[in-house]
């Protein structure tokens, strides 16, 4: 019996000692920390486009890699070159239909820029890949325009 109450005792006693030692550690207050240096989320909201009465998202600009970025510059560059020697919509639908590289060129800028499946990539046509990538540009601040009409 006596082994007993020594054996409780010592259990009372190591259970107190933990006790303690947790209230102790719980005591402990984290050191008062300063301002982070960087602070990163993901949280991204993006414009949209509607296709179709179907909305469709528009990455940021932030959102593009370094590669894309420069793929999309040089695309919309060469966009703008080819443009320069036509006066009329007539004559821009032309010169696109005669060269399939500037079509393929627009259709890379649209996938870059715009969050949609595959068909509805294959559906736009060139004017319409032209007049998002206008609205990626304009949003994007990339033009000297700073407000995109709806």
């Amino acid at each position: 019996m006596a082994t007993r109450k020594k054996a409780t005792r010592k259990k009372a006693a190591s259970k107190k000692k933990v006790t303690t030692k947790k209230k102790a550690a719980s005591k402990r207050t984290a050191p008062a920390r300063k301002k982070p240096i960087l602070s990163l989320t993901k949280l991204v909201e993006r414009e949209f486009i509607e296709i179709n009465g179907e909305p469709y998202d528009l990455k940021n600009l932030d959102e593009l890699s370094l590669m894309e970025a420069t793929r999309y510059e040089a695309m919309g560059k060469q966009l703008k070159d080819a443009a320069t020697g036509t006066e009329t919509d007539e004559e821009l639908a032309a010169m696109l239909a005669e060269s399939g590289e500037l079509g393929r060129a627009l259709d890379l800028a649209v996938r870059i820029v715009l969050v949609a499946p595959e068909e509805v990539y294959d559906f736009l046509d060139d004017f319409q890949r032209i007049a998002i990538m206008d609205v990626f540009t304009r949003l994007a601040g990339l033009t000297s325009s700073t407000e995109v009409e709806n």
